[in-house]
This record gives C-alpha cells, structure tokens and sequence, in this order.
C-alpha cells in the first residue's frame, strides 16, 4: 500500500538516524528470538521494511534486482520479503517533487501542472503525469541525495539480509552487490537514459513505439518525455489469441534484435516498463535507465549457446558457457552435468511447434535446476557482463507467460543465429 510522505530523508544524520533506529529492531528481533526460539519474529521485520520503505534508494531498487534474480536461488520466505521491501513503498508529496523540479532548472512547470497522485512511485524517483494546453507529458524526477548513500545503504541492506537468513549462508554476495550498485550508478544518470531512449526510438522505427524525450524540460535529474498510454499487461486478456500469439513473436524478436543487431540492451524486466498500444497492438516502451551495451564477443558467445541449444548439442553448450566465463574446462564432472540438466529445460522451448507459454512447468524447473547449481556451486557467481542479458532473458520469459501467448520459438530464433 502507498503512504504519503513529505520528504525523502536525504541528509547524512537523517539517514543514519533511521540506520540506527534498524539496527535497534534487528538488536531487538535477536534477543526475541534468543528468547522465544521464534525465527520469524514478523512484527519487528514489518517495522523495518517500513523504515526501509521511506528511505528509498538503494534498498528499494536492490529489492528489485535480488527478487529478479532471486527466483533461482532464494527460499520462498526470502522472495515474499523481498516483494514486501518492494510493495511498501512510500511517495513524495507533490509539493515537495514539484520544489525538485524548480531547483533543477526545468521549467515544465511554467507549462503543466503535475497530477496529485503519482503516475508511479520508484526507489530512485518518482514519475507524475502532467497536463497543459499541449499533449499530455511524463515527468521523471530523482530524488535528491540519493547518490551519496548508495554505498552505505547496500553495506546495511547486505547485512540486514544475512541476518535475517533471507539469502543461502553459502551465496558470494559480493559480485552480486557490485552489480547492484553499478545499476543504481547507470540508473542516476538522466543524461544517459535520455540518450539510451532516442537510440533505441530511432533504431526501432515503427515496429515498437517509444515515447519522445522533450529535450526542453530535461536536465540531469528531470526526464520529461510524451505520455504514451497503453494496455498492462495483466491486462492482456482482452486481446484474442492470435493477437497476444502476434504479441509474443514481436516480444522475442524484441529481445533478440536488442542482442543480435543494436547490441545494446533495454536490461530492466519488469513488466511496469511494457505496454500495448490498443489501437496498432504495438509494444510500448518504457524506462531506459538500465540499458547496457554488448561486447561483440559477447554477442558471438550467445550466438553459439543458441546454436548448441537449437541443436541439442552438449560440445557447443558447455563450450558457451566456458566461453561466458560460467564454466572453465577442468570443472569437476558434476558441475558439468548440473549445466546440461538446466538447458536441457531450456530446451523445452524449440521442442515443440507451438510452445504455450501460459501452460507449462518451464519455470519451476528452471528454478529447481538453477538452485542446484547455485547451492552445489556458490562461487560460480554469473559474469557481470552475461547479468545484464540473463536479466533481460528471463523478463522475456516471465512475459510471455504473463500474456499467455503461443510460439514457434524454434523459428524465431533460427533467423537470427544461422
């Protein structure tokens, strides 16, 4: 549920003194727990997540990330807390992200008014639909102070996760926090997402609409671009068969261009990020805060784990993975067959003429077989170049189940590994 706040706590002794008020209840939920042999001890946790809930930043958007990629490696009890440091978000008063803008020197509000309510309330900023004589527009604004606590906030976040035993004992989290904080780094940069976001306009022509930056009301920690308004995809259900089928085939294509030919990827999977127009039953693109660019050897090294899988070809997977960094030539035999028993899922999806991605059991053995390898395997950390695209795969993934849509796979992605 989201609870109004006047401001984001952005100085230094306001944000400690909320660090030190959660480090009081983790204190506490010790002793309790020391007392009562009560591992949960639920109340105090709800009272951190609130206070987690207000300070924003970094711990919101490494909730995010962990649930992303969360899903192979944590128990359900760590999933469901992690949804719930995501689901308790607080939002700024108008007042004060309207107080943002002016500092900032954009004057769209010599223009527009913003709405009350927030169009969306996020871990770095806040997103408000504003109106005027002209077309509606988009207004992204960061909240101030965010980049000097990242640092701090994941050495607390970290360490409140290891407490609360929401992470396994024998996961490295230390490759998986860098990656967290370059993330949070990129996503601060305003400039580069606005430039992120005309490339991919551009590049993607009409196949897939983008809404237009306003370059006029920009600036560093305001984006201000065309409200584009779509169908949700929870939603999806309204359009036949044969439209999300169409939907489906366009989301793959999508993803493997982004891969194959821009070489730069849209990486943020969250399905708030993805409409349909109603009219065209075109997607609608959104936030371009994590996009990432990829290596030419990276894209030659997908191409041949494609080709591997297409082809039921353990020599060209396991030579991909050695290639990806996941895997070296002298890993213990084990590991080796712990790799083929989780493509061998994956290659559930050209197996078939028609996969129904709305019907099928893809997903848990993925994370079954995913967990294996990371409990048996735990300093296998992924490469952090391979993150950013097994991020992106595995939002194609949840999508397409989301919209329920049936699809020659095996097709596809012929075209464009051949």
């Amino acid at each position: 549920m989201l609870k109004r706040i006047n401001k984001i706590k952005t100085n230094f002794w306001e944000r400690n003194l909320s660090l030190v008020k959660i480090s009081y209840q983790v204190v506490i939920s010790k002793i309790f727990e020391m007392i009562s042999k009560n591992p949960n001890n639920l109340e105090r946790l709800e009272v951190i997540l609130n206070e987690f809930s207000e300070l924003k930043g970094s711990f919101m958007k490494a909730g995010q990330l962990l649930t992303v990629y969360g899903q192979s490696y944590l128990p359900p009890e760590g999933l469901k807390i992690l949804e719930k440091l995501q689901e308790s978000t607080s939002y700024v008063a108008v007042s004060e992200i309207e107080k943002i803008i002016k500092e900032s020197g954009s004057k769209v509000l010599e223009d527009y008014n913003l709405d009350e309510a927030p169009f969306a309330s996020a871990s770095i900023g806040q997103v408000h639909l504003a109106k005027g004589e002209g077309f509606p527009l988009v207004v992204k604004v960061q909240y101030p102070g965010i980049e000097k606590s990242i640092a701090i906030d994941l050495i607390v976040l970290k360490s409140f996760l290891k407490f609360f035993k929401i992470l396994p004992k024998r996961l490295e989290l230390d490759g998986i926090f860098e990656m967290i904080k370059e993330m949070l780094y990129q996503e601060l940069d305003y400039d580069l997402e606005k430039k992120s976001q005309t490339f991919f306009k551009e590049k993607l022509g009409d196949n897939y609409l983008v809404p237009e930056v306003v370059d006029a009301f920009s600036n560093k920690r305001v984006l201000v671009t065309k409200y584009l308004p779509g169908v949700r995809i929870q939603d999806a259900s309204q359009f036949s068969q044969d439209e999300r089928n169409q939907l489906g085939t366009d989301f793959i294509n999508l993803a493997l261009t982004e891969i194959f030919f821009l070489k730069k990827i849209q990486s943020d999977p969250n399905p708030a990020n993805f409409k349909i127009d109603p009219e065209t039953k075109k997607w609608i693109l959104y936030d371009f805060g994590a996009c990432q660019n990829i290596p030419d050897q990276k894209v030659e090294d997908y191409k041949v784990m494609l080709q591997g899988l297409l082809e039921s070809n353990e020599e060209k997977i396991l030579n991909a993975f050695c290639r990806l960094g996941a895997m070296k030539p002298d890993d213990p035999k084990e590991y080796r067959e712990a790799i083929l028993e989780y493509t061998e899922v994956l290659m559930q999806v050209f197996e078939t003429d028609c996969f129904d991605w709305g019907n099928n059991n893809l997903e848990a053995e993925l994370i079954e077989k995913g967990k294996k390898l990371l409990f048996l395997y735990p300093h296998k950390t992924p490469p952090y170049e391979t993150v950013f695209i097994d991020r992106k795969l595995s939002g194609v993934f949840f999508i397409l189940r989301m919209l329920k849509s049936k699809n020659s796979v095996r097709e596809i992605v012929e075209k464009y590994v051949s």
